[in-house]
């Protein structure tokens, strides 16, 4: 996905596009970055090894905390909320971003506290994404010292 931006943010006209696209592509970035390094941090086991009544429905490996679908999915919805969508296009992706978390608990693969944590970890790295970008793509100001 990020590299699906990327490449048409190469092949964008505007600079203001350009941006944008940045702003998602960093935000997705520095989520997944994020919670690759909480999970190797906290090393929380998921439900079903821990409960062998869960009958998980499909793979899961690594570690539990953050959930790392949960993270991208509203990492994904934040980054593009703040830099392209109105309000009615953000509040579906909030929706499908908590249908993401929701789901990932009713596979049995994450705790509720897991997906809490995508859920914040995504939100927190998308903004610090979003603020970087808006900070690397001020506009300039120039100073007219009065002289020819």
């Amino acid at each position: 996905m990020a590299v699906c931006c990327l490449v048409y943010s190469f092949a964008s006209v505007t600079a203001e596009r350009r941006r944008q696209l940045y702003t998602v592509v960093t935000g997705i970035i520095l989520s997944g970055i994020a919670a690759t390094l909480l999970k190797h941090t906290v090393h929380r086991i998921r439900p079903y090894h821990m409960y062998p009544v869960i009958h998980h429905l499909g793979p899961g490996g690594g570690w539990s905390f953050p959930s790392g679908h949960t993270c991208d999915a509203f990492a994904l919805a934040t980054t593009i909320s703040l830099s392209f969508a109105g309000r009615n296009s953000s509040l579906w992706l909030v929706y499908w971003a908590v249908l993401v978390g929701v789901s990932r608990v009713y596979l049995g693969v994450h705790y509720p506290s897991d997906v809490l944590g995508g859920l914040s970890t995504g939100c927190g790295m998308a903004i610090l994404g979003y603020l970087l970008v808006n900070f690397y793509y001020q506009p300039q100001i120039k100073y007219d010292t009065g002289r020819p």
